[in-house]
């Protein structure tokens, strides 16, 4: 018999007795627009960067998109939001990690409470210097 038809009716006989695979969880995915203080959470139902269909156009002034998930982590169709030259912050369980392609997908804003505010969060003040204490002496 030809190893051809054999390893194809081993893969068919695999294939019917496992159990399809469970879907990705439900992703809820919005633009980052710009407003006078910083960027505002703009959803979209529409935007669904691992469907294969043509993802909408983003309103003006987007800076950047953003999907909620279970985790922080890349899906297949991410990369296209970077290749259309806007960055993606993906959000999960109060932490976020932002995907850029420099130079084009740079996201230049700083989380400050609910809003991003534009540039690099400011610089922890480090904690003033006290003069270092002498030991007490014994007096005789």
């Amino acid at each position: 018999m030809p190893i051809a038809p054999l390893l194809a009716a081993i893969l068919v006989l695999q294939t019917a007795d496992t159990p399809p695979q469970p879907a990705p969880a439900e992703e809820r995915c919005g633009w980052l627009v710009a407003t006078d203080d910083g960027l505002r959470d703009q959803p979209d139902p529409m935007l669904k960067p691992g469907d294969p269909a043509p993802l909408p156009a983003p309103p003006g002034g987007t800076k950047a998109a953003y999907c909620e998930r279970e985790s922080i982590s890349t899906r297949a169709g991410d990369q296209r939001l970077l290749q259309g030259g806007l960055p993606l912050v993906i959000r999960a369980g109060g932490h976020e990690g932002v995907m850029e392609l420099p130079p084009t997908a740079v996201f230049d804003y700083h989380r400050d409470g609910e809003q991003y505010a534009p540039g690099r969060p400011p610089a922890p003040v480090p904690p003033a210097k006290t003069p270092a204490r002498k030991p007490a002496t014994k007096k005789r």
